[in-house]
């Protein structure tokens, strides 16, 4: 039996979890949650994003990317490279980042809800932008003619 030298790989694996955990966004079940060891599968590094509640984001696919923190070009997928110029190693040279980069915002809402009972139009885009505005919670309402259809 002759035993082939293996290369160095991390141990820990790749969990895209510290980059999720302060987005505005999370991945569909089954994508961009990383790798545990190489050669990491594609959907574990490709995410598609699914914005948290009142978020809007400018990508709807991210990939778990490593990039080298003193060449900043220098970007790779997290099991293309052991050793210390590898990712999230014990020398710090690399760090996990989305590529492309992402950015999520509060989601412009317009919702209106008509209480022909009551005879009121309530705009809740115009609440939000007044509770920004003031750090406080209103609701405007509107008077609006009844509608009857036959």
């Amino acid at each position: 039996c002759l035993l082939r030298p293996m290369p160095v790989r991390s141990a820990w694996g790749w969990s895209a979890q510290p980059l999720l955990k302060n987005a505005g966004f999370t991945c569909a079940p089954g994508t961009g949650f990383g790798c545990g060891t190489a050669p990491c599968a594609e959907q574990s590094l490709q995410c598609t994003v699914v914005p948290k509640m009142g978020m809007e984001c400018d990508h709807a696919k991210v990939q778990l990317m490593c990039v080298n923190n003193h060449a900043p070009n220098d970007e790779f997928t997290p099991d293309s490279k052991s050793g210390p110029s590898g990712c999230t190693n014990m020398f710090g040279t690399s760090k996990l980042q989305w590529e492309p980069a992402i950015s999520c915002r509060p989601a412009n809402v317009h919702l209106v809800q008509q209480h022909a009972s009551e005879g009121h139009s309530i705009s809740q885009h115009a609440a939000l932008a007044e509770a920004k505005a003031h750090d406080t919670v209103h609701l405007m309402q509107q008077k609006v003619e009844a509608r009857v259809e036959l």
